[in-house]
């Protein structure tokens, strides 16, 4: 990416989720794998790092490092990819018995999991 093009979507995204505290990575596209050399260890908390590496592959992934990098963040995964044992439905179940997770971030994919 030149000077002159705009930034992606992808990378206005990585930048906002810096600006919130969060470390992220840049992934292979249409993949969940780093695009970097030494994969998961090279995440940056760093806005400047965001245009090299979105420079380099305007539409990789944005990948966000959960743990100490983000703040103690972490990932909670529920496919829908078999409807006989939705991870929603699981997640569901779980509520009922240990009460329900606080409100939160919440990314929909693209099979309609969450």
């Amino acid at each position: 990416m030149t000077d002159t093009q705009e930034p992606t979507p992808l990378q206005k995204a990585a930048a906002d989720y810096i600006a919130r505290g969060l470390a992220v990575i840049p992934l292979r596209r249409g993949q969940k794998v780093p695009a970097t050399p030494h994969g998961i260890n090279d995440w940056s908390d760093n806005p400047e790092q965001v245009p090299i590496w979105w420079g380099m592959e305007p539409w990789a992934n944005v990948g966000i490092v959960t743990g100490q990098p983000s703040g103690g963040v972490f990932a909670i995964d529920l496919d829908v990819h078999d409807p006989a044992h939705s991870g929603i439905e699981t997640l569901r179940d779980w509520e009922t018995v240990h009460g329900e997770l606080p409100e939160t971030w919440e990314q929909v994919t693209g099979s309609g999991g969450r």
